[in-house]
Formats: C-alpha cells, structure tokens, sequence
C-alpha cells in the first residue's frame, strides 16, 4: 500500500501530459483546482441523517475540448460541442461520529454507551475520469458571443480509483485489546479492518461554469461519489441496517484556466 498514492498521483499527471501531447492533434487543454465541503456516508450513524459528517475536499483537474484544430473551429458535430473529458485527482477527508436517535441523551442502555464513544475519520484520495454533457455549445461559451451572464451547465459521469485510509477510536478503551468496548455487531471477527485499501468508484455530477475572462472560468459543482465497497470507513457489518455500500457528497467551488 505504502506505492499507492504515488502510483495515483503518477496516474493523474500521465494523464495530464496525455492531454496536453493530445492538444496537438485537435483537442484543446485545461487545468484547474477546487475546494468545498463534503458529506462521507458510511456506517456511522443514522441513515439519512447527515448531522456530525461534514468534511472537505480538494483537488486539481484536467480537461480535453475537441472544439477547435490548429486554432481553427472544427467542423461542427454534436460531439465536439458538447462534450468535454475531465480528469481528476481529489482528496477528501472527514470525521465520523454517531448521530441520530440512538445516541440522544436519554438512551442510557451500555449499547447507547458504546455508540457515543465510538468515533473514527477517513481519508480517501481518488483517481478519476469520465465526461462531461454541457447544455451549452463548447466553442460558443469560450468564444463569449453570449453577452452579460455568460454561464454554462452541464452534468457529468465519470469513474475511478479510491485509495482510502480509515481511522477508529473509542473513549472507553482500546478497541484492538479488548473487542467487547464495541457496539455488539462491530465486535464480531471480520467486521472491523483499519488497513488502508483501494476500491473502484463511479462519479454523478452536475453544475455550470462562470466566464471570467477570456481564459478562465469559475466552477460550481455537485459531486455524488458512490463507492463499489463499504469498507471506506473500516466498518461492515453484516446487518440489514448496513446493507448499502459507502458514499460521499461534495459541493465544490475551483477555477478553470485555459492553456
């Protein structure tokens, strides 16, 4: 594990000279970053309850517009107008608690207990590629013909490597020595692994693009993560409860600059 995050930090920035050795064969090239706050839904707490999970995220992007050739338009195709490659090297991070009913004050049952003093972090890195759909025509946008608020939406799917590390402690004592200071489903063999691992992730994402300048763009993103494990967190339980793979959500803000 420990060549791992080179090994996706290599990845990206392959992809990233692709792109740009690309550019010379009719694609044009981007690279931009973005920060916001993220949401990672794992088995700590409630489900559909989002209190106690708000992290961050950061991460740089490259994109691959096929609109113009020797710095020519092209040709018109639906394609070429419409579609953009992203690429994307992310990191997201949160601290992860119980929340919800079964941890309000007035449960006072050792379980209750175990749960409120049960708490961990995760750190995920992702590797990413997909498209992006823009409602909006590519070279129209760039070429600012559109006056005053120049925007452009689009929505997008992609998919990755995630290279995630987790983290728990528990306030009543060390979990590793003595396995009983867990929530009964957790202290069971096979249900608890802190290692760090790498797992496949599919990306939804929708959102629109600011023209600033000639050159540049602001971005604002909703980004849903699902994760192909749900391991992310170092928890599995096998409970009816538990039965759907980790997630993340992110809002995102970055700056778009063309090359």
């Amino acid at each position: 594990m420990k060549y791992t995050i080179p090994t996706i930090i290599i990845l990206f920035l392959s992809s990233v000279y692709f792109s740009k050795s690309y550019s010379q064969f009719g694609a044009s090239f981007e690279l931009g970053g973005f920060v916001g706050p993220a949401s990672i839904k794992t088995d700590y707490g409630e489900r559909h309850h989002f209190e106690g999970y708000v992290g961050f995220t950061a991460g740089v992007v490259n994109y691959i517009n096929f609109t113009k050739i020797d710095g020519y338009s092209r040709r018109y195709s639906f394609f070429n107008e419409h579609f953009r490659i992203k690429n994307e090297l992310s990191l997201m991070y949160s601290s992860l608690e119980h929340t919800g009913k079964y941890v309000e004050d007035d449960r006072t049952s050792y379980n209750a207990e175990k749960l409120r003093a049960m708490t961990g972090s995760t750190m995920i890195i992702n590797l990413s590629t997909g498209f992006e759909f823009h409602l909006k025509e590519i070279s129209d946008f760039e070429g600012g013909i559109y006056r005053g608020f120049n925007w452009s939406p689009y929505v997008g799917i992609g998919a990755g490597l995630s290279y995630y590390n987790p983290e728990m402690e528990s306030s009543l004592g060390d979990w590793e020595v003595d396995r009983s200071i867990l929530y009964d489903k957790w202290s069971k063999v096979g249900t608890v692994d802190m290692d760090p691992g790498i797992d496949f992730s599919t990306t939804f994402s929708a959102g629109t693009r600011f023209k600033v300048s000639e050159n540049s763009n602001i971005l604002l993103e909703a980004n849903w993560r699902l994760f192909w494990s749900d391991w992310i967190d170092g928890l599995n339980a096998r409970a009816v409860e538990n039965k759907y793979n980790d997630w993340a959500f992110a809002v995102q803000i970055g700056y778009i600059f063309h090359l």
